[in-house]
């Protein structure tokens, strides 16, 4: 019953059952382990040549947790920012990096020069605060994202001041709680379609990192007005706050009480039926995309092939991995 609901919620997200077979073989399970390593040799969509792709395990708690992650090909050897792009529920990292068309976080990684990381939550789902879903991750979750930018510093001399995460779904919400639990690790993060928990046991451990949300009024799953997450089959996942009231708590938590400045997205792509409207607060310490029309998918300007024939509607009118990553930019500890 679980596999079904599991594979029911993937397909409603629109990943393939297929990465559920993501290989572990070549990992072993010792502190950091020796990385396997791919790279590809033509150019990415942008035309520039691609880096490699690595997977390693370390040891976080007691357990082993896997990652994988992707160097560009242009890296600086002192300095490179780091994204963690974290899956949603029922997924792995690898299905946190096809999620996005064409792999572009790690087509904006080979244009900008950072790593991206894509972790694993243990048993497929990430610890995100929730107190009343039924079957929740107990993992310390926030101590292996801590870890991973120590391993990361370590390894790769990366810029500290610009560590960012961002995820879709449940890894949405996990976003939001390294917001709270890691502001002197995380200058900034990205949610798309995942809300803060109605009944949260995240806490504030400081002035929170700033935070840009992407919400699809006409998310099947995740709903825009709060309340019972939607999984058919499974309805003790929980309840989650809308979309508008997560902005109101980082505004709350920010002190921000002006008016926001409002934008909208050229409507590019009129057959997706959406449109997005952009609500930026306060020197874009928060920045809220109100999808009208979208659905519980990462927009981008092509309709991934599995989508189609889903009940799941999908934006195509920008790359919220770009926009993402513009949000990013504007921040780093210590400003």
């Amino acid at each position: 019953m679980h596999m079904q609901r599991l594979c029911y919620f993937l397909g409603l997200l629109g990943l393939s059952l297929s990465l559920f077979s993501c290989s572990r073989a070549n990992r072993q399970a010792v502190a950091v382990s020796p990385n396997s390593t791919s790279q590809v040799a033509e150019p990415n969509s942008l035309g520039l040549p691609k880096g490699t792709l690595h997977e390693a395990e370390l040891l976080v708690a007691g357990e082993t947790r896997s990652f994988i992650y992707y160097l560009p090909a242009k890296l600086d050897p002192v300095g490179a920012p780091l994204v963690f792009m974290l899956h949603g529920g029922g997924g792995l990292g690898n299905s946190a990096m096809t999620l996005t068309t064409q792999e572009r976080w790690n087509t904006l990684a080979d244009q900008h020069g950072f790593i991206v990381a894509y972790p694993d939550g243990m048993n497929r789902r990430w610890n995100d605060c929730r107190s009343d879903w039924d079957n929740p991750s107990t993992s310390d979750d926030v101590q292996f994202i801590s870890t991973l930018i120590d391993h990361f510093a370590q390894t790769y001399s990366i810029d500290q001041t610009r560590v960012y995460a961002t995820g879709h779904s449940n890894g949405s919400m996990m976003s939001l709680r390294l917001a709270l639990e890691l502001p002197d690790r995380i200058a900034a993060v990205v949610g798309s379609a995942g809300y803060m928990a109605q009944n949260s046991q995240c806490k504030m451990l400081g002035t929170p990192a700033p935070l840009m949300l992407l919400a699809g009024t006409a998310d099947p799953i995740m709903p825009y007005a709060g309340g019972l997450i939607d999984i058919p089959g499974d309805s003790q996942q929980g309840q989650v706050l809308s979309a508008e009231a997560t902005i109101q708590m980082w505004l709350d938590m920010l002190s921000i009480t002006n008016q926001p400045s409002i934008s909208h997205l050229p409507d590019i792509n009129p057959d997706d039926h959406s449109t997005v409207t952009i609500n930026t607060y306060q020197d874009n310490l928060v920045r809220f995309y109100r999808i009208d029309g979208g659905g519980h998918t990462w927009p981008s300007l092509e309709e991934p092939a599995r989508l189609q024939q889903r009940q799941n509607p999908h934006n195509r009118d920008f790359y919220a991995a770009d926009a993402a990553w513009e949000f990013m930019q504007q921040h780093r500890l210590g400003q």
